[in-house]
């Protein structure tokens, strides 16, 4: 990221009853800047289970304006 900045997923996952194979994913962006933490307000949902390879756009995609 710009500036010096990192970003993280947070993700929560528990497996779905209504669906075997599938689970309930939850996850939440976190920028980490001089500034200090700030959270993304979007959690993004997602009927997969881990492991997960996410691309680029995952990790400044749940933020309203892009990261600075």
């Amino acid at each position: 990221m710009p500036n010096g900045s990192h970003v993280f997923l947070i993700e929560h996952s528990v497996p779905n009853p209504k669906s075997p194979g599938d689970c309930d994913t939850h996850i939440q962006a976190v920028l980490l800047s001089a500034e200090g933490a700030r959270s993304s307000r979007a959690v993004e949902r997602v009927a997969m289970c881990p492991p997960f390879q996410w691309d680029d756009v995952m990790f400044v995609g749940l933020f309203d304006e892009a990261p600075k």
